[in-house]
């Protein structure tokens, strides 16, 4: 059933599903609430404000909470849908309702439905000031839905001993939609920004709402609590025993996976990302020093064991290709620190950034690019064949003193392949 709060005008036959029989009714002709599989009302049903925007109760809302327990106890899914409620005030742990206001939280208990079961579980109720449109989706089954109707004012806090049975939607420590169970029931919070000016957004918001809270009950029927996961069966406790074996050694392959995993990430860094990475990467993963320019921010240095500067470096990054550009500025940003020409220098390039595969994306440095690397004191490396050296240095199949011998001795492409160092001229 769908409170006709939710929808509005929209007729009582209007919206129809596969697997499930809806109705749109208004609570004081529906009959007995344990007759719906689930039901879909407002936060603040039963809350009616006057022309003067005083608010009041619709006195149905008594008969509505004693129905509401004997839906429960039979099973039925209740679901709150808030956008921008009334809140008691400030949350303040010192006082017994969670509130700075004792009495606006009695009030909020007087006229709304969603607020008596939260405040029974101490869940609270807040208002943001602007509008939260989007949080981490927690459960898959409402990803849609939330995606395209999931923005409201309001958020839920817990305190002293409160807490949620299911998150669905949170933001930071904050829940935006969850669920707790009742009985044999199932309460669910989620928000909704409902199009009432428009009938079709609303009734495929509604539509999608209920059919991800359909997949998500048949879910929760099909699990098991946790305490029933404990194996109980002999063959049963060998094959638990057998999966946490696999899961502990895949523990220990994603460990190790991991260090090749950061390093890729420099492959896909572009602009200042890379500028920052790439001297932190010679610095930490091949354990050569640099040191950042200040003056020119796509420079830096490599250091010797002196800390002396022993070679200068330019960092680029481009879509596509390779731009010979970036072996000017680095021989200009020599010049500029009065360096003699044969000063070693370097240009770190991430190329082809608009790639999708790694044939793609590893494209050679072409022998006029190189030619004029040669010819300017400049050795070109591109990013693949610095995570290259890593990976050498990692097998051992290269030494560091090997690295910053072709770092300050050689001109034109630095290639890394098979473990060895290649340099084109």
């Amino acid at each position: 059933m769908i409170a006709k709060s939710v929808v509005g005008n929209l007729d009582e036959n209007a919206l129809t599903h596969p697997n499930a029989k809806i109705v749109i009714k208004g609570f004081r002709n529906a009959g007995r609430l344990k007759d719906f599989d689930m039901i879909v009302l407002s936060f603040s049903e039963f809350e009616v404000k006057d022309r003067n925007y005083r608010t009041s109760k619709d006195p149905y809302k008594d008969i509505f909470e004693k129905q509401a327990l004997e839906a429960l106890d039979e099973g039925t899914m209740f679901c709150f849908v808030h956008h921008n409620e009334v809140v008691p005030g400030r949350f303040a742990d010192y006082r017994t309702s969670g509130y700075d206001s004792d009495e606006g939280a009695d009030n909020c208990l007087e006229m709304q439905a969603g607020f008596r079961w939260i405040a029974s579980r101490n869940i609270r109720i807040g208002r943001n000031p602007k509008i939260i449109l989007e949080a981490d989706v927690k459960r898959g089954e409402f990803s849609t839905f939330l995606n395209k109707w999931g923005a409201t004012y309001n958020f839920f806090g817990t305190f002293e001993d409160g807490k949620y049975d299911d998150i669905l939607y949170s933001l930071n420590k904050y829940a935006i939609g969850f669920s707790i169970d009742w009985s044999r029931g199932t309460i669910v919070y989620l928000p909704f920004q409902a199009n009432h000016e428009s009938q079709q957004d609303l009734m495929d918001g509604v539509l999608c709402l209920v059919d991800s809270l359909l997949t998500y009950k048949a879910k929760r029927i099909k699990e098991l609590p946790v305490w029933a996961k404990e194996p109980l069966f002999e063959n049963e406790i060998k094959l638990a025993a057998e999966k946490n074996h696999l899961l502990k050694l895949l523990q220990t392959i994603d460990e190790q996976i991991s260090p090749y995993e950061r390093a890729k990430l420099l492959l896909v860094a572009n602009e200042h990302d890379l500028e920052v990475a790439v001297p932190t990467f010679i610095s930490t993963k091949l354990g050569i020093p640099t040191e950042r320019d200040e003056k020119f921010i796509e420079d830096f240095w490599v250091l010797n064991s002196q800390k002396q500067k022993n070679a200068i470096c330019e960092v680029k990054s481009v879509t596509k290709g390779f731009k010979k550009s970036a072996i000017y500025e680095v021989h200009n940003h020599r010049e500029k620190h009065d360096l003699p020409d044969s000063f070693p220098a370097m240009v770190f390039a991430n190329c082809n950034l608009q790639a999708g595969t790694w044939a793609k994306k590893s494209v050679p440095i072409q022998k006029d690019d190189y030619e004029i690397a040669v010819k300017n004191h400049v050795l070109i490396i591109r990013i693949e064949d610095l995570v290259q050296i890593w990976n050498s240095l990692v097998t051992k199949t290269l030494t560091v003193d090997t690295i910053i011998k072709t770092f300050t001795t050689e001109v034109g492409w630095l290639e890394c392949k098979d473990g060895k160092i290649i340099v084109h001229k």
